[in-house]
């Protein structure tokens, strides 16, 4: 029997029952169709050593919905998991791919919500680690204070935890009101969610085959000009 596609959990992660409507309806009917084209794909694994960590048979991808409205982002693939330079090696129908992901993607919607275009790459901040300025960002829009996202950023080994804090606020005061709401890091996913299904369903009408990681999608490197273009006018659509 088909597995069920449209998944609602309540805000402690507890699945929860709920009453079909044409939006669940048509997300379910998009998905079988996706879900379809995944099945009648070759996705190669012969350069990747899956012994007990991945399950290629895998694919049938879900969306699961959090709270009030939160959530909704593409999962169940056996390649979510899998380190970038694995998925590089995988192919579709025999033929190498390509993996295209958005650049800051939850600062970028979150200017572009405040009608601000984000040129600079947010997470360079001088002084400062890249990838520190990354985790941080992604905690300040997830915890409930301040004291907590000091706490959470310092289990990542990060040091100077308070002053980074400082710097990412005061370089990016036009956005900082969105800081310490979990709510509004849910609302970020629900965005990138609806931005991945306009490109998932734009893709497999076209007949393209791509496998969603979030905000990254992987397609045949043939294929790279076209996934191109409709990450670039979905954003623009949407934003």
């Amino acid at each position: 029997p088909e597995e069920e596609t449209i998944i609602k959990k309540d805000a402690n992660g507890k699945r929860i029952d709920y009453v079909d409507d044409r939006f669940t309806n048509g997300m379910r009917d998009d998905l079988r169709a996706f879900n379809n084209m995944l099945r009648q794909t070759n996705i190669g694994t012969d350069a990747i050593d899956l012994r007990y960590k991945h399950d290629p048979t895998n694919i049938t991808v879900k969306r699961i919905f959090q709270g009030e409205g939160g959530g909704g982002r593409f999962y169940g693939g056996f390649w979510e998991n899998m380190p970038k330079l694995d998925r590089l090696k995988l192919t579709l129908e025999g033929r190498p791919v390509v993996e295209l992901d958005y650049a800051a993607i939850h600062p970028t919607i979150t200017y572009a919500m405040a009608g601000i275009s984000l040129i600079d790459d947010p997470y360079l901040i001088e002084g400062c680690e890249r990838n520190e300025v990354k985790k941080a960002f992604l905690v300040l829009f997830n915890c409930d204070s301040r004291e907590q996202a000091v706490k959470a950023i310092r289990s990542f080994g990060v040091k100077n935890v308070e002053q980074l804090i400082g710097i990412i606020e005061q370089k990016h005061e036009a956005i900082k009101n969105n800081f310490y709401n979990p709510g509004f890091g849910m609302h970020l996913q629900n965005m990138d969610a609806w931005l991945a299904e306009k490109i998932i369903k734009r893709l497999t009408e076209e007949g393209i085959v791509c496998l969603p990681i979030h905000d990254s999608f992987i397609t045949q490197k043939t294929h790279e000009a076209a996934l191109r273009a409709a990450m670039e006018d979905s954003f623009y659509e949407i934003f």
